[in-house]
C-alpha cells in the first residue's frame, strides 16, 4: 500500500467530512487508521458523478488491540499520545497500533467524492483509491 498524506495534522477524526477525489473510475480504496474507545464499523458514502451513491463499510479496531477485529493488517505499532483537557500531551503506557484495510466499491461509474462517517472515535491517517 502506498499512501500520500497532505494534511497539517497526522490524522483526522471522522466528522462527516466530504473529500473530493480526482474524478475517475475506481474499484476500491485502502485506508490507514484506528479507532479509540472501542472498535467501530461505520459506512462511508461514495458519490458518483451521475448522482448515484453507495455505502461501504469503514472498519477499524481500537488502537490498543494487537489483534484486529475486522481482519485489518497491523501497519504500525508504537507509542501513542493523547491531548488532555488542559491541552497537554499524555503518552500512552501501552503500545498502540495503526491498521490498514481495503474496501471494495460495488457500483461502477465515475466517483467524485467520498463522505467520511460521523464518528469522531474513528481516526483516518490516509486513504488511497485504486
Amino acid at each position: 500500500m502506498n499512501f500520500i498524506w497532505e494534511n497539517e495534522n497526522d490524522n483526522i477524526s471522522c466528522a462527516g467530512q466530504v473529500i473530493s477525489v480526482p474524478k475517475g473510475q475506481y474499484s476500491g480504496f485502502m485506508y490507514l487508521g484506528c479507532s479509540e474507545f472501542g472498535s467501530h464499523s461505520e459506512p462511508i458514502l461514495v458519490k458518483y458523478t451521475d448522482g448515484q451513491t453507495e455505502e461501504v463499510a469503514l472498519e477499524l479496531s481500537d488502537w490498543v488491540l494487537s489483534h484486529p477485529l475486522f481482519q485489518e493488517i497491523v501497519a504500525w505499532t508504537g507509542k501513542g499520545a493523547k491531548c488532555t483537557k488542559n491541552k497537554s500531551i499524555q503518552e500512552m503506557r501501552s503500545p498502540v497500533h495503526l491498521f490498514a484495510k481495503n474496501g471494495v466499491f460495488c457500483k461502477t461509474g465515475t466517483i467524485e467524492s467520498i463522505q467520511l462517517p460521523k464518528c469522531p472515535n474513528i481516526h483516518i491517517f490516509a486513504i488511497s483509491l485504486y
